[in-house]
């Protein structure tokens, strides 16, 4: 048990650190970077969406490559190439190239970057779910408790450095040190004796089975919903705010509280999990995303605000027991790279088309109309939940 969270710690740091490579850790260098590149910041952002999208439809298979290869050569691959993604970009403001170029490999470096993130995180889950299988709840929030701290912190670090050095300086350094340092720990990354996959061959029938699920697809479903809200609700919040009359100041404000609750929930829900069960565990996830996006449509009233922060707190805790606890717990650990690699993927595709969508809505409409919508979907997959709730019983939790 030693190693496992000897290895937990590794997996887990390196995933804080791969904050380097997310979208708030790229927001302090935006101006320079379309000066340097040529590019508009519509068509940044636009490069930067595609490499999510791109990164999404390849992370089932990456995830499936987990269960069948070494975990030392699997994270020795991606720490190489989020590495080399960083040296190959810092490179782009020396090769002076045409403007649509800078575009296209600005897209694949990205993409290259962010599937390597999203392969670390697929990692952690999966170490989580094979190493921990009594104290997999505290494993689970522990990881996510340093996960939440390294990721408040990569911003005001990068703000910090951005006053004394240029981003192709900084990216060339996070590329360098990425494989010099990195590599090496890479070798203390393994799986338990008994999760050795040696027979491939029954691999894709196993992972058809589960994806025949109906609640495979429903928890896949709640994961995009969730990625998708919060991260298109977060691109507009403040616009958001204001068309509904809210203090914007007031509700950015709040957002420490809902971090706290979020930490509280994760280790308590985490500890008890056992006692909660997969299925309540699952429609509390749920039950609480109706009443996050009905909070938030009223959060100009002093009571749907201190609900929101509440409820969001909560939402976003039950967010990690689902992916660190549900899964495993109902699908079994034998194929958890591959669980987990559909379950990131879910996760990133909700993420790049929230801001597009809700702002594609608010073009057209206005902000209480994507709200709305997202308020159905989440009632539509409570209902569905509800109807196959007798398919949540949890499996072996085995790996061979």
């Amino acid at each position: 048990m030693n190693l496992g969270w000897f290895i937990l710690l590794i997996i887990t740091l390196i995933e804080g650190l791969a904050g380097f490579g997310r979208t708030t850790a790229l927001s302090p260098f935006l101006k320079d970077l379309c000066h340097d590149l040529s590019l508009t910041t519509a068509q940044i952002s636009g490069a930067y969406t595609l490499a999510n999208l791109f990164a999404g439809f390849f992370l089932p298979k990456i995830g499936f490559s987990y269960d069948n290869k070494s975990p030392v050569h699997f994270m020795r691959f991606y720490v190489c190439v989020f590495g080399a993604a960083f040296i190959v970009l810092s490179m782009l403001k020396f090769l002076e190239l045409h403007a649509f170029f800078n575009f296209c490999l600005f897209a694949l470096g990205f993409a290259a970057i962010r599937a390597s993130v999203h392969a670390y995180a697929v990692v952690g889950r999966s170490t989580t779910a094979v190493w921990f299988d009594k104290n997999r709840g505290i494993a689970a929030a522990t990881s996510c408790f340093i996960l939440s701290t390294i990721a408040s912190a990569v911003p005001w670090l990068n703000f910090q450095i951005h006053k004394h050095y240029e981003w192709f300086q900084v990216w060339l350094v996070i590329g360098i040190f990425w494989i010099v340092l990195l590599f090496g720990f890479c070798n203390f990354i393994k799986k338990p004796s008994h999760c050795t996959t040696k027979d491939k061959r029954p691999v894709k029938k196993v992972r058809g089975d589960f994806i025949k699920k109906p609640v495979f697809w429903i928890i896949m479903a709640a994961l995009f919903l969730k990625a998708f809200q919060n991260t298109g609700v977060a691109f507009h919040l403040i616009p958001m705010c204001e068309d509904f009359g809210a203090n914007p100041e007031l509700v950015v404000q709040s957002l420490i509280l809902v971090s706290i609750i979020t930490n509280v929930m994760t280790f308590l829900c985490g500890y008890y999990f056992n006692k909660i069960g997969s299925k309540y565990s699952l429609f509390l996830f749920l039950f609480l995303d109706c009443f996050y996006v009905f909070c938030l449509k009223n959060i100009a009233n002093t009571y749907a605000l201190w609900g929101f922060i509440l409820v969001a707190g909560c939402y976003w805790g039950m967010n990690q027991i689902v992916t660190y606890m549900v899964l495993p717990n109902i699908f079994g650990t034998k194929y958890i790279g591959t669980i987990n690699g559909w379950a990131s993927s879910c996760m990133c595709l909700g993420s790049s088309l929230g801001p597009f969508i809700i702002g594609l809505i608010k073009e057209f409409s206005s902000y209480s109309v994507a709200l709305i919508s997202l308020m159905v979907a989440a009632n539509a997959l409570l209902i569905m939940g509800l109807l196959f709730h007798n398919k949540m019983q949890p499996l072996a939790d085995v790996c061979e």
